[in-house]
């Protein structure tokens, strides 16, 4: 799919965005690849009990490698939506972002404490992302976050290969 008028000036790679004019970091990330971010195992929660839709309240970014573009064009998409849906120790996170017009989605696992690492590979015409997410979710309350995500593509005419980390907090919205 393509991306919508509104979107072309910006991507959105693991609820992190590249747009244009942005603050950033120059501090290094590690690059995140496909074996990183596929077949996550589950953890060993039981039931649903931190399933809900959670709201990106706030973050910032705390590392950034720019091999191409610049880490100056990172930032953080607060009012992002991250919808957790849990299985027993598996985890599906659908996060939903207004700079995209496809949802992006992560697989992994929970453990009874809440704490989590899911996973995601991304890709809108030329652009590829993979991203890691990982944290604790408080149930109905809070998810605390890091999103390390490697990002290769073109964003307003700009090319980018970026590695890039940010601390996340969601805050919860309403059950499933």
């Amino acid at each position: 799919m393509g991306l919508g008028a509104k979107a072309r000036s910006m991507v959105a790679v693991g609820t992190l965005m590249l747009a244009a004019a942005c603050s950033g970091s120059d501090d290094t990330s590690r690059t995140v690849t496909r074996a990183d971010v596929t077949n996550l195992p589950p953890g060993n929660a039981t039931g649903t009990t931190y399933s809900g839709v959670y709201v990106l309240s706030d973050g910032v970014i705390s590392a950034c490698d720019c091999r191409k573009g610049s880490c100056s064009q990172v930032r953080v998409a607060k009012g992002d939506t991250f919808t957790l849906t849990q299985t027993d120790g598996a985890l599906h996170v659908t996060l939903r972002s207004a700079a995209n017009t496809t949802d992006q989605l992560y697989d992994g696992g929970i453990n009874r404490g809440g704490d989590f690492r899911v996973g995601s590979s991304f890709m809108v015409e030329n652009n590829v992302s993979y991203s890691l997410l990982s944290g604790t979710v408080t149930a109905e309350v809070s998810v605390d976050a890091e999103s390390r995500v490697t990002f290769v593509g073109a964003v307003g005419g700009e090319d980018y290969d970026c590695d890039f980390t940010g601390d996340l907090v969601l805050s919860f919205s309403k059950p499933l």
